[in-house]
């Protein structure tokens, strides 16, 4: 639904400072000092709604959404009810913006409910989540105050004082007081400083960028007139005259004025649309670009224009690209059109750096698709081309294409682009052996020589349509020669594709370097020369690809599962392709079915996935086999359905099945002999003896202990014990083993492992096990991890992994180490996977962070499933 902060702040009437309030005015008198009344006074003029007298709620919209572990949740909004009527709630969010929330239910959402707060309540709680010390640990952790409002569009310094001057509506003088004292102590997020002006002069400028922010996105929405985005931006004039953005806001202003009273001209002449000639309306598609939507899908990235409106018609800009050449000559003067359209880009959507894409844009947009190549690049991602000053070049560029283009024809101008070898050399190849086969070869040759970089790279992806002796031979000679790797690589897959088995040999070659680190940092090649390698159907090539594939780093073994598996429902519709290579890559995929390492993360909504080897295996022999498999699920569910499918292979292979693995399970202690002892911590809950009586008993005590808790009253001194214990218990480490596939490991290794047995875990411990694997196998080793699991009431699993190297590493070398904690599916220790701790061998210290991480967990414990990783790796 639309903000209405601006109508509303318009139609409400704003009681002054001095009646404001619920309660006695002399109290309040007393309690707010001269600051305080300032900063209000101020907070009153900027038409914000009053809420005196209306209730603090909580809304629950009816939309829902998905938390770390996929339950649905209600979404909800915490703010004050301004009013309600049959249709929607009326509500002032704590970022001020003023929503309605429907009462009546519809096909996306259930209807919106709302329930009354205790203000006083809700202020108090606040006023002690503010004084509550910030988190000293890294950005990732929880309660890190930067990363909880890593997204917030209102500053906190600004909604601190704006839920101040909202308790003081209520009456509730002293507690604004105090509320407003901990706004002023509120450090600015980007520089951790604390500003030194008047709390009303910092409010201001967060309350500006928020404004100014939901302004601009406002563009984005064609349901708003250009006058009601006129109005926002007066408004926005008015109330923030000193603010960085004045100057955008009032050139914004002008432009929209301007475009005000161009429409209603254009609304006095316009023609109908069967009545207009086939110019007339080139003329007018070109006019409506200025109600061009838009959006952007990635960041970064860019913005582009819809080809669809939101009842799925053409735009304006489709129909111009669909009339072609005819268009371009009215397109052309349209590239310097400043007026606004309806498509708003940004650099990070978590910061406001969005914009509005002009006309010109758009214009750009069209001509680029009816010409088929690129007549602008920006310079960076949030670049804009009218915005940043290009506009006046990018029209002498096209206008020289559009000269050229009706002198020479078409044929001659593709044929020099793709000669120059720069960025449309590639597109331009594409239309070239599309329309004039005969032309394409000698052009490609020569933009192949002349080409570099991306341009290169593109032309070599281009290249493959034509089918030329002369083209095939410069493939296999820079498969051979070239000393880019992955010229090299795209090269010789192009040969093998055209049946160029000669470079064969220096295919599989280039592959054994890149599996031994040659192309590390070079994923894409890596992964043409696996695609390349299978579809040849050479077994030679296929064998290569599962060579050292344990002892390379996991992403290389991960891509060998994903590209090689990937190929296996395309290789049998390949004329002649050899079925027993067919059989080779299935092998060689299904191999990788035990391999457990982690390849990465990757993002799943809210939360993330962090796929192994294995299941990167499975995701595509699942897909061949019509086998289920549920690749983002939990890695429990995963191991089950990864033993389903290495059956299958069992049985394809005409090998016994293995037996299915079993859920771990934990024998219960008899209540004889843990009940005395829980006893004796009820009746005494600092009996240390006691406690060691339990943690010796085993996991098997969990259930006892959980018993026990349910019985004692919520008050009770034990409590606080019993739940201590009962995380003890629950850490205790079932397992402690060499993980499969592991190089030897050092004796030390080995007799630590066996000391964590049967104990409960601790972070010095899983920390000192870590560095100790790192001391005593640094100068040989390429991968050191350590892996802790635990699935609830079962214990920790605790592993060692080394994987070895050529013996030439020597400690200090350059290793990196990376570290993760995740309970259930939320990652605790790092948002997005892995966190980077530092280069060289780590030292205790290096783990400081990650240990005050795990100490905060196993006191939570017994967990559904905690998931801890240590992975040091060098190259």
């Amino acid at each position: 639904m639309r903000h209405l902060l601006l109508v509303l702040a318009m139609l409400l009437a704003v009681p002054s400072f001095a009646s404001a309030g619920d309660g006695d005015g002399e109290a309040g008198a007393a309690v707010l000092n001269d600051e305080d009344r300032r900063a209000f006074a101020w907070f009153d003029g900027l038409g914000i709604p009053s809420t005196a007298g209306k209730p603090r709620v909580v809304v629950s919209t009816g939309a829902t959404w998905k938390d770390d572990d996929d339950s649905e949740q209600a979404q909800t909004v915490e703010g004050f009810l301004l009013c309600e009527d049959p249709d929607a709630y009326v509500v002032l969010g704590g970022d001020l913006v003023v929503a309605r929330y429907p009462r009546r239910a519809t096909e996306r959402r259930k209807e919106a409910t709302i329930e009354v707060l205790d203000l006083a309540a809700r202020a108090a709680a606040r006023l002690a989540e503010l004084r509550k010390p910030p988190s000293d640990g890294p950005l990732e952790m929880e309660g890190n105050r930067f990363f909880s409002r890593f997204r917030a569009r209102l500053g906190e310094r600004a909604e601190v004082l704006a839920f101040a001057r909202q308790c003081a509506d209520h009456g509730l003088d002293a507690v604004a007081h105090e509320l407003v004292g901990e706004a002023r102590k509120l450090p600015n997020l980007r520089d951790s400083k604390i500003d030194p002006r008047p709390i009303e002069e910092v409010a201001a400028d967060d309350i500006a960028t928020s404004m100014i922010w939901r302004h601009t996105l406002d563009f984005g929405d064609v349901s708003i007139p250009r006058s009601k985005l006129l109005d926002e931006f007066r408004r926005f004039i008015v109330c923030f005259p000193r603010s960085e953005h004045v100057v955008s806001a009032t050139n914004t202003v002008e432009t929209l004025e301007r475009m005000e009273r161009e429409d209603a001209e254009h609304a006095k002449t316009a023609k109908l649309w069967d009545a207009m000639s086939k110019d007339e309306r080139i003329a007018e598609l070109i006019w409506r670009l200025r109600d061009a939507p838009g959006g952007q899908l990635s960041q970064p990235g860019r913005p582009y224009f819809f080809d669809k409106d939101a009842g799925g018609m053409p735009t304006a800009l489709a129909q111009l690209v669909a009339m072609g050449l005819d268009a371009v000559p009215q397109l052309i003067p349209a590239i310097e059109d400043a007026q606004f359209t309806r498509c708003v880009g940004f650099w990070r959507d978590f910061m406001f750096s969005h914009y509005v894409q002009r006309v010109g844009d758009a214009a750009l947009q069209a001509l680029q698709e009816i010409a088929g190549q690129q007549f602008w690049q920006g310079k960076a991602t949030a670049a804009a081309m009218v915005r940043d000053g290009d506009a006046v070049a990018v029209r002498k560029r096209v206008e020289s294409w559009w000269s050229d283009y009706q002198t020479r024809g078409e044929k001659a101008v593709l044929i020099a682009l793709v000669a120059e070898g720069e960025m449309n050399a590639a597109g331009a190849l594409s239309r070239l052996a599309e329309k004039y086969p005969e032309a394409a070869a000698a052009a490609a040759l020569k933009g192949l020589r002349a080409a570099s970089g991306a341009a290169r790279f593109n032309l070599l992806e281009a290249v493959r349509k034509v089918n030329d002796e002369g083209v095939t031979a410069y493939l296999v000679e820079q498969a051979l020669v070239d000393p880019d790797l992955e010229t090299r690589a795209l090269a010789g897959r192009d040969a093998l594709e055209r049946g160029r088995l000669d470079v064969l040999p220096e295919m599989i070659r280039l592959w054994r370097s890149a599996a031994e680190g040659d192309l590390a940092g070079r994923s894409s090649s890596r992964r043409t020369l696996i695609t390349s390698l299978v579809r040849c159907g050479s077994l030679d090539a296929i064998a290569a690809l599962g060579e050292r594939l344990s002892e390379c780093a996991p992403a290389v073994a991960g891509d060998v599962a994903e590209d090689a598996g990937g190929q296996l429902p395309y290789l049998p519709r390949i004329d002649g392709f050899p079925a027993g290579a067919i059989s080779a890559v299935e092998a060689l995929v299904a191999s990788l079915l035990d391999d457990a390492r982690e390849t990465g993360t990757t993002s799943m909504g809210k939360r993330t996935v962090h796929p192994r080897v294995c299941d990167e295996a499975a995701k595509q022999l699942a897909v061949v086999w019509k086998q289920p498999f549920v690749w983002d699920g939990d890695e429990e569910e995963r191991d089950q359905q990864i033993a389903e499918l290495r059956n299958v292979w069992r049985q394809r292979c005409g090998v016994p099945p293995l037996a299915l693995p079993v859920p771990a399970t934990v024998a219960r202690v008899a209540d004889a002999e843990l009940r005395p002892l829980l006893d004796r911590l009820v009746a005494s809950p600092g009996d240390i003896g006691a406690q060691e009586g339990v943690v010796n008993l085993g996991l098997g005590a969990l259930p006892g202990i959980g018993e026990a808790l349910d019985r004692l009253p919520q008050d009770h001194a034990a409590r606080l014990s019993l739940t201590a214990l009962a995380a003890r218990v629950g850490a205790i480490v079932r397992e402690a083993r060499v993980a499969d596939g592991s190089a030897p490991v050092p004796a030390p290794v080995i007799d630590a492992l066996a000391a964590l047995r049967a104990r409960p875990l601790t972070s010095a411990a899983l920390r000192d096990l870590f560095l100790g694997a790192m001391k005593s196998s640094a100068a040989s080793a390429r991968r050191v991890e350590v892996a802790a699991d635990l699935r609830g009431g079962t214990g920790f699993v605790v592993s060692v992994r080394i994987s070895n190297g050529d013996g030439s590493r020597t400690v200090g070398g350059d290793w990196t180490t990376n570290v993760r904690l995740t309970v259930g599916r939320a990652d605790r220790y790092g948002p997005t996977g892995f966190v980077r701790i530092g280069g060289g061998v780590p030292q205790a210290d290096d783990l400081r962070g990650l240990s005050a991480a795990i100490d905060d967990v196993l006191t939570a414990l017994p967990a559904v499933a905690v998931a801890i990783r240590i992975v040091a790796t060098t190259r």
